[in-house]
């Protein structure tokens, strides 16, 4: 069997989620000094991902990035590497990894959907680290970079908003959501978010107004990683994703809004 035959074999099983089969065949074609082994090494890496094998598809997604002279598999291998990470909850290399991302992309002029939706997963981590206006302007950047991405940059820049106090600035992007779904956005899904941006909205503009609450419902926090993959079915070189499920605010910044109310 030649290596170029051996080397789609493994490409369809993986085509197919045979991740086990196909990385035996990629195995093999590391003997063939002909491919990119970075390459090969970023295939393998996605196999062991999709077998729950992260702690070694990590070790392969460095190699990969390291040893590939394709512009694509390098900016996927950082890509890939960010998004196990953030999984296992490491926001700090997470976003480490989805910097080097974004910096690749920029450096070669690779600014693909791999790179639009570095610049969203990049804008989470640092959500999840606290860092509330550095996210700010990231998820805007994903904003202006994807249409996909507008809506739920959005939603995302609308609990950061929140969270440093800026509830006027808030409630201007909550009537954003007014317009109607936009093109190529899975409607829905922008049902969902507008459902949610709804509820924060009539609290905002409560407490915007001086109206006092009988009660104050918890608003949406930080992401909650554990259901991420719920909304992002992602592939090695083509990405898609939905925002996370938010968790729970801070106190004290729930403490700020009851002020507003009274």
């Amino acid at each position: 069997m030649g290596n170029d035959t051996l080397f789609h074999q493994a490409l369809t099983l993986e085509y197919e989620g045979r991740f086990a089969e196909a990385f035996e065949l990629f195995q093999k074609c590391f003997a063939d000094p002909t491919f990119d082994e970075g390459d090969i090494s970023f295939h393998c890496g996605w196999c062991l991902e999709n077998e729950k094998k992260q702690h070694q598809a990590l070790m392969l997604y460095a190699k990969a990035a390291e040893l590939t002279r394709i512009p694509s598999c390098k900016l996927n291998s950082y890509f890939r590497s960010g998004w196990v990470l953030m999984h296992e909850k490491d926001f700090v290399k997470a976003a480490d990894m989805f910097r080097y991302a974004i910096e690749y992309g920029e450096l070669v002029h690779l600014q693909n959907e791999t790179y639009e939706h570095a610049v969203y997963w990049y804008a989470l981590c640092l959500e999840s680290q606290g860092l509330y206006l550095e996210a700010l302007k990231w998820y805007r950047l994903a904003q202006a970079a994807s249409m996909q991405l507008d809506p739920e940059s959005r939603y995302r820049q609308i609990v950061c908003l929140n969270q440093v106090g800026l509830f006027d600035d808030a409630l201007n992007v909550c009537l954003t959501f007014d317009a109607p779904t936009p093109d190529d956005f899975d409607s829905q899904r922008y049902e969902t978010l507008r459902h949610e941006v709804r509820k924060e909205r009539e609290m905002l503009e409560a407490c915007l107004t001086g109206q006092r609450l009988s009660t104050i419902c918890d608003p949406v926090g930080r992401p909650s990683v554990d259901s991420l993959s719920r909304h992002a079915c992602l592939t090695p070189y083509r990405t898609s994703n939905k925002s996370a499920v938010p968790a729970r605010r801070s106190e004290s910044v729930s403490a700020r809004r009851r002020a507003l109310c009274n």
